[in-house]
């Protein structure tokens, strides 16, 4: 098996700060047109390494002949916050910017791909609902699709130092900027299917176990999406251990793009 591996510390000025992320790109290059990437989110609590030590990246960057990016989203939720920290805008604008331009990728949004799990899978939908000319479609694994509802059970969220906690509306905005900031992933979908042009649906997939606290709210965001005319193939699956979850999602998102 061959493929490289690079990392980066670059400055992003959409999220104001050094941004770490890495690369996982096929040995033997992508062909004379460019290749397709795909974007993995980690989950909150986690980082990009999560994807990296469960998820058998190399396996699939050499057998799909596609590169991978792992970009290193803190406990964002990859979206723009108000610290002026905007990881969404880096996501959609810079990253992709950045990369397409030391390597030989594609700039065509059928050609990129965003996905992740638990908070990444939020991220994921997060972009793909809100910036569909950037990306081709997405998929959320376990993902926490109902902001609202997160906000009201985690009035404050765990930021990393023990005791330590922040509060949710320092991440998604107050109750009423989530009427228009893009972070409600419910309101974000009706906004798309009302005000859609000229721009193709993203095609949505949604894993969920069947044993995930967060089944009911990956329920009622596949009924709304697709009751809205948005493409979402959805998924529920027995009891596994992450590591063979992961490796299972991620067969799952790559067949599903490349249907």
């Amino acid at each position: 098996m061959a493929w490289m591996r690079f990392n980066s510390n670059t400055h992003i000025r959409s999220a104001g700060m050094q941004v770490s992320f890495d690369v996982l790109y096929p040995e033997h290059g992508v062909g004379a047109k460019g290749g397709r990437t795909l974007y993995l989110l980690h989950d909150y609590g986690e980082n990009r390494a999560e994807w990296l030590l469960q998820g058998s990246l190399p396996e699939f960057v050499e057998k799909y002949a596609l590169t991978v990016v792992l970009p290193e989203g803190l406990n964002s939720f990859y979206v723009n916050l108000p610290s002026a920290r905007f990881f969404s805008d880096y996501l959609c604008d810079d990253l992709p910017a950045y990369l397409e331009g030391i390597l030989p990728l594609s700039s065509q949004r059928e050609d990129r791909f965003i996905a992740g799990i638990g908070m990444g899978g939020y991220g994921a939908f997060r972009q793909v609902l809100n910036r569909p000319e950037v990306f081709g479609g997405g998929a959320s694994f376990s993902g926490i699709l109902d902001i609202r509802g997160f906000y009201g059970e985690q009035a404050s969220l765990p930021c990393g130092k023990q005791g330590t906690t922040i509060p949710a509306g320092h991440l998604f905005g107050t109750w009423q900027e989530l009427e228009e900031n893009g972070n409600d992933l419910f309101l974000a979908a009706r906004r798309l299917a009302g005000e859609k042009e000229g721009v193709a649906f993203p095609r949505l997939l949604q894993v969920c176990p069947d044993t995930d606290p967060r089944l009911e709210d990956n329920r009622r965001f596949h009924e709304e999406a697709s009751g809205l005319g948005i493409p979402v193939a959805y998924e529920e699956t027995g009891k596994s251990s992450r590591r063979d979850y992961l490796y299972d999602c991620l067969e799952k998102c790559i067949r599903f793009w490349q249907a």
